[in-house]
This record gives C-alpha cells, structure tokens and sequence, in this order.
C-alpha cells in the first residue's frame, strides 16, 4: 500500500478542465500541483496556509512550471471567513493532514462548507496513526469516526470512506445540489 499519492487520490475526485480548487492548508503543495494538472489553465486552484514560508514556496514552484491557474495564499484558516475565498465559489476543496494540526476541525469544515459551491466536492484525507517519528503524536490523530459526524453535522453526504495508503484515511463527501422546483441543481 505505501504512503499518499496526491495524484492518484485527487483521481476518486471529480475535478474537471475549469474548475475551482482550494487546497487548505496547502503544504509544500502536492495536491496543488496535482489539482493544477486537473483543472488546465481555465480553472484555478487556490493554495493555502497559515505558513507564510510554505506559501512563498508554493508560489514559486508554481511560477517556476509555469502555473498560473495556482493563486497562494496566507490566511488563517480556523477564523470566520478566514480563507478569503467568496463563498459558494469552488468546485472541490481539499483538506489533507490538517486536521491533526487543528484544535478547531469543526471551523475548517465550516470553511469548506462555506466556499464549496452547491454540489461541490470535499476531500478530506488524514493520518491514521503514529509511527516512526513519521505523522502526528498519538494524542493528536484525527480518525474517520470523529470527523463523519461533524461533515454530517455541517450536512455533507459522505459518499465514500477508504484508506489510499498504509498510515492514512480518506473521505469524499458532497455539499448538497441547491434545489429548485423540487429538483437538485448541481453545481460541478
């Protein structure tokens, strides 16, 4: 099984030639890059996080392979509106190995929520366990069973649960469609 492959979990995800993509807490920005070969030069993926170093990297890199649908970003993720991002204006956003760093997973999923369009796609992918000096301490390991309920709470369907590798969990699952005349109305 292995460790991550942020181009083939980015493969379970609907994400199409145009779309929109925030990629919180985005890292050194291997689910950027991924989502950037996704969404071609019509769409956009946002890359964000609290780290200014890692920010100023991404951008780099971005810039550096000629990537201009990558736009990074600092922003405070956990405070109200704190991506910047309007709401109901992204496709997909993608919450991988943050949640173990949050003492406020409830307010990155609030995040999530508030920018996903109607339709929209959340990925959530975190560590299963600790080892080897490798992942979070023990006593920060965010499982599946702590955060199924909070996406319900939100009201997210959770539509699929699997382990990609051998230390870590993901989860899609879908901002409802808006609803008009009694019928959804996606907006991927």
């Amino acid at each position: 099984m292995g460790f991550l492959s942020p181009p083939d979990i980015l493969k379970e995800v609907p994400i199409h030639a145009g779309d929109a993509v925030a990629d919180f807490g985005c890292g050194s920005g291997a689910y950027t890059f991924a989502a950037a070969a996704r969404v071609g030069e019509e769409g956009v993926v946002y890359a964000i996080d609290i780290q200014r170093d890692l920010v100023a990297r991404v951008a780099r890199e971005a810039q550096e392979r000629g990537l201009e649908q990558v736009r990074a970003q600092v922003a405070d993720l956990e405070a109200p509106e704190g991506s910047g991002l309007p709401e109901a204006s992204v496709h997909v956003v993608i919450l991988s190995n943050i949640l173990f760093q949050s003492d406020s997973p409830d307010r990155l999923v609030g995040e999530a929520w508030r920018v996903l369009r109607p339709g929209g796609t959340l990925l959530v992918v975190d560590w299963l366990d600790s080892f080897g000096g490798l992942g979070p301490p023990p006593e920060r390991v965010v499982l599946p069973e702590r955060i199924k309920p909070l996406l319900k709470e939100v009201g997210f369907h959770i539509e699929r649960e699997w382990v990609p590798a051998e230390h870590h969990w993901a989860i899609i699952a879908r901002k409802p469609a808006a609803k008009r005349g009694g019928r959804e109305q996606g907006g991927q």
